[in-house]
């Protein structure tokens, strides 16, 4: 919880019951995706009294400031948006790999990759942003089933 009052802080954000309580949530899971559904039931299981409704809000309001990353992904046959605390800094800049069956996530250590990114994009009179970059794969594990 300390660690999610210091995080709404830096991002002069009221700590309020809703964000402490979605905060902590993601930061016990670490990188691991979760659906906002999956968040709701987490909440609900450990007492709290959040609507499914309130859980899609705060998420909105912690993904607007950067807390909270958030993207779609391929869910076995579906494609649902799934939620994960946020990355900081230079640590938001590396890319990672993620597997699309388990959502399990891998950073991985290309140094050169968004500067090439960046350039392609002004090569095409696009605007380069610092969003993450994740590349979506099938990992050995559930290539197998």
């Amino acid at each position: 919880m300390n660690k999610a009052l210091t995080l709404l802080k830096s991002k002069g954000l009221r700590a309020t019951v809703a964000r402490l309580q979605l905060l902590s949530i993601l930061e016990e899971t670490g990188r691991a995706r979760m659906t906002a559904e999956n968040i709701f039931m987490r909440v609900s299981s450990e007492g709290g009294s959040l609507s499914l409704a309130s859980v899609y809000r705060v998420l909105k309001e912690l993904s607007i400031s950067g807390l909270v990353d958030r993207g779609w992904y391929k869910e076995g046959q579906e494609i649902r948006l799934l939620f994960s605390l946020g990355r900081v800094g230079s640590e938001r800049a590396r890319p990672e790999i993620v597997c699309v069956m388990c959502n399990r996530s891998m950073d991985i250590q290309l140094p050169d990759l968004r500067p090439e990114l960046n350039r392609l994009a002004e090569e095409m009179s696009l605007q380069p942003d610092d969003r993450p970059i994740v590349i979506q794969v099938t990992c050995p594990n559930c290539a197998g089933k």
